[in-house]
């Protein structure tokens, strides 16, 4: 592998396992993953220790469910608002969760 490459993957491993929430610690507190072994000695190296792809990523999920939620969740309080514009509080809820 050339040595740019090298630099530039070590990089972006680097920065797919920021863990902004902790993540690693809430998947080993929540879940049980088998023990597997690196694919090769260069994600060994690269910092990939097994093959599974949750632990391996930090806080992605953590980060993709709460933007799941937050989609989602503003939907859901758009909708509760519209069926009842009629009163005040409702109302001002919806332009408060308004994004559209």
């Amino acid at each position: 592998m050339p040595a740019y490459a090298r630099v530039f993957f070590a990089g972006a491993i680097l920065f797919s396992n920021m863990d902004v929430f902790s993540g690693e610690a809430f998947y080993e507190e929540n879940f049980v993953f088998h023990e597997t072994d690196p694919l090769n000695e260069r994600f060994d190296a690269m910092g990939m220790g097994n093959l599974n792809f949750i632990s391996n990523s930090g806080s992605y999920f953590i980060l993709l469910i709460l933007i799941y939620f937050q989609f989602y969740g503003r939907r859901i309080v758009n909708f509760v608002c519209t069926k009842f514009a009629k009163y005040r509080w409702a109302r001002v809820i919806a332009l408060k969760f308004n994004t559209e």
